[in-house]
């Protein structure tokens, strides 16, 4: 395999993973999911460091989409008992 084709294998593995999971509904199963497919993945490709590394950055990704998404619910939240206080308040 030359190195365009290898190259562009990996890459193109790592692409469909984080494509495949980038919106998940972020459960404790899908989770488990996630990681179940990375370490799969990774197994059939030992050799191959870089998809490893690859594979990493995605869950690292999708580790700060999820944050992201926790903040931002936490916040609405927040913002949603602020205005209900608010409203109660003036009854």
């Amino acid at each position: 395999m030359d190195f365009k084709e290898r190259y562009f294998n990996l890459w193109e593995k790592a692409w469909n993973f984080h494509k495949k999971w980038h919106s998940n509904s972020w459960s404790e199963e899908e989770w488990r999911k996630i990681i179940t497919e990375a370490g799969d993945l990774y197994k059939r490709h030992q050799d191959e460091q870089l998809l490893k590394e690859l594979l990493l950055a995605v869950l690292s990704e999708l580790e700060r989409e999820d944050k992201r998404r926790q903040d931002g619910d936490r916040e609405g939240q927040e913002a949603e008992e602020m205005a209900t206080s608010k409203n109660i308040d003036k009854l």
